[in-house]
């Protein structure tokens, strides 16, 4: 099961919070984990994966250029996010519409775009719970198979069709109201 995140490798990500919840996995199970991009805990990031002996699991690529990005969301099973400090991650609906579930702590941003066992697992901000989900992801296809299928619908709802259409529908409102 490969499990993706892609964006900066800075210190607001949470990724160590990341890397110490896929440590957490039991042995047997059978996943790989994909960092996409690059950024100032890059190094830090790289001993930390050496630290927990995550080397044969953890894959950095550097960064990546755009246009390769639907091939990266191609590859993965899954799409994981541990950030608290995100607004509206445009890199969760990116990855939604590759049909990919999203595995997030609950946070602006992610609680208001997923719906837990819908298009994805939404996780407190505790290590414990957000590798419980972890697990439930990696083990289970059929609800990845699922979740993904439903991450599409969501996304859909953000493309620029559809907000063309809400501020087409608000300017009509505000001119209604105003005759």
């Amino acid at each position: 099961t490969v499990a993706i995140y892609a964006g900066r490798l800075g210190k607001e990500k949470n990724l160590d919070f990341l890397l110490d919840a896929f440590a957490r996995l039991p042995a047997e199970l059978d996943w790989r984990l994909l960092l996409v991009g690059e950024g100032a805990e890059s190094g830090l990031l790289q001993e930390r994966v050496a630290s927990l002996q995550l080397q044969r699991r953890v894959l950095f690529t550097g960064p990546l250029p755009y246009q390769e990005m639907p091939q990266v969301y191609a590859a993965g099973d899954l799409f994981v996010i541990t950030s608290t400090t995100e607004v509206k991650p445009l890199v969760v609906l990116e990855a939604m519409a590759s049909g990919l579930p999203v595995v997030a702590v609950a946070a602006c941003g992610t609680e208001d775009t997923l719906t837990h066992q819908h298009d994805g697992l939404l996780s407190t901000s505790d290590l414990e719970a957000y590798s419980l989900q972890l697990q439930q992801a990696i083990r289970d296809a059929d609800g990845r198979f699922r979740w993904g299928q439903n991450a599409r619908r969501t996304a859909a709802q953000y493309g620029i069709d559809n907000y063309t259409r809400r501020l087409d529908g608000l300017y009509q409102g505000v001119i209604e109201q105003k005759r």
